[in-house]
């Protein structure tokens, strides 16, 4: 099927906690901030197979974020904080490269008006454990960090 053929298709997920597995990550260097993008694809209910995606700006306007997301999947304290923007994105994305088909994460998706057009907003609210999730020999953080929810997320 082509874009545009089905718009059914890619109509957004509704809004809600969704488990799911990350089944691809890539990282874009070709612009002024690297992007680590990360693709999930639901493990199952009626939006079982969806995709999702997570995209990680490493700039400093995104920092809390990503330092906030990142420290729930245990990748944020493999990072130093004398790493460049560039090493730490390259860093962040060989760790998540490495949890490709092995991480199960539950994640949020909400929507926001931007244009007249309706986007997903996709935060990722915990790591599953189960027999799929193999940490980086990390242990298991019991202060992860949190985000003031009144705090805008930096899309």
């Amino acid at each position: 099927m082509k874009y545009g053929e089905d718009d059914a298709a890619f109509d957004n997920v509704p809004e809600g906690i969704y488990p799911a597995m990350l089944t691809n990550a890539t990282l874009d260097e070709t612009g002024d901030v690297a992007i680590l993008t990360c693709c999930y694809a639901v493990a199952n209910g009626a939006q079982e197979g969806r995709a999702l995606w997570q995209r990680f700006r490493f700039n400093d306007k995104s920092m809390k974020f990503l330092r906030w997301q990142l420290g729930i999947l245990h990748v944020w304290r493999e990072l130093s904080t004398s790493d460049s923007d560039e090493v730490a994105a390259r860093k962040a994305a060989d760790l998540m490269f490495a949890k490709v088909d092995k991480l199960k994460v539950s994640l949020k998706v909400s929507h926001r008006e931007y244009n007249g057009k309706t986007y997903e907003d996709v935060i990722i609210d915990d790591v599953l454990k189960d027999e799929t999730y193999i940490p980086n020999e990390v242990p298991v953080i019991t202060n992860a960090p949190i985000m003031d929810t009144k705090e805008e997320i930096p899309f």
